[in-house]
């Protein structure tokens, strides 16, 4: 709790409805508010390609939103982090960036399958395999 409340700042918007508004950082014994200094990271949303199969039936791939995975370096001690986002999660905190992130397919065995930018290209695993 006291690191993450520590990294709190006061931050002021300077075009919020046309006027500027501070945000102040609250810090108390019991809780803290408020926001954190902008930190250059990376996303990407990860969609494992999960497929399950009945007794006589053609394997179906489970739907799924998938995780988003963060990716920072801290610049002061060069320490890197990632933490997971539910998509979601993701979508109200990114805003409309959130469309720019790339989506990356995992399939269990065959680890990377495709990978798919905002600009349109598509990078696909010509050795990943395809459920029977």
């Amino acid at each position: 709790f006291e690191k993450q409340s520590a990294r709190l700042v006061n931050l002021e918007w300077s075009k919020m409805r046309g006027a500027p508004v501070i945000c102040h950082a609250v810090q108390t014994a019991a809780c803290a508010y408020g926001a954190r200094e902008a930190e250059k990271e990376s996303v990407i949303l990860v969609k494992p390609d999960i497929y399950l199969q009945g007794t006589d039936t053609i394997a179906e791939l489970v739907d799924s939103d998938g995780i988003c995975i963060a990716y920072s370096k801290d610049w002061a001690s060069g320490k890197e982090n990632t933490r997971p986002i539910k998509p979601n999660v993701a979508k109200a905190f990114y805003g409309a960036h959130y469309n720019e992130i790339p989506v990356v397919h995992i399939h269990p065995d065959e680890g990377v399958t495709e990978m798919h930018f905002a600009d349109g290209t598509r990078i696909l695993n010509e050795r990943a395999r395809t459920p029977a």
